[in-house]
């Protein structure tokens, strides 16, 4: 999002609507090169399976739809991102750094106790009993990871 406005909650407003990155004027080329190629890996990581089941749930990174139970999920821009980000990585425990600079990038204008909003949403939609969550962990004090089976 390339724009004047460079309040804190307009900001957090247009990154939660589904922005990748949030850039205000005036803004320098280079930076706003290095952003839209920053955007532009992650978007294009090949060799990726296009769907994956875990559970009674199932995601198509292609068409981005995600099902549980038979019936569609509805997520968020970053809501699947930070689900696609998690899931191509089992059993990997990211930092909240890392998820926030990777998907967010670090002039967001949000911070990465955020996160755990958005974990919060992705477990209320997916998991059988959010406050048991059998796939996505909290790694106490670091950040998070996802696990397939039904642990």
């Amino acid at each position: 999002m390339l724009t004047r406005l460079d309040d804190d909650f307009d900001k957090v407003r247009g990154l939660e609507m589904g922005a990748d990155d949030y850039v205000t004027k005036p803004f320098n080329m280079l930076e706003l090169s290095a952003r839209v190629k920053a955007i532009l890996r992650r978007k294009n990581q090949s060799g990726k399976d296009e769907e994956i089941r875990f559970g009674d749930v199932s995601v198509n990174f292609v068409t981005r739809e995600v099902y549980r139970k038979g019936a569609p999920v509805e997520f968020t821009q970053k809501e699947f991102e930070l689900l696609t980000y998690l899931i191509r990585r089992p059993g990997e425990a990211v930092s909240r750094e890392k998820i926030f600079e990777d998907i967010w990038g670090q002039s967001s204008g949000i911070g990465t106790r955020n996160i755990g909003n958005f974990i919060l949403r992705i477990r209320k939609k997916l998991e059988a009993d959010p406050a048991q969550p059998s796939h996505f962990m909290t790694i106490y004090g670091f950040g998070y990871k996802f696990l397939p089976g039904d642990s």
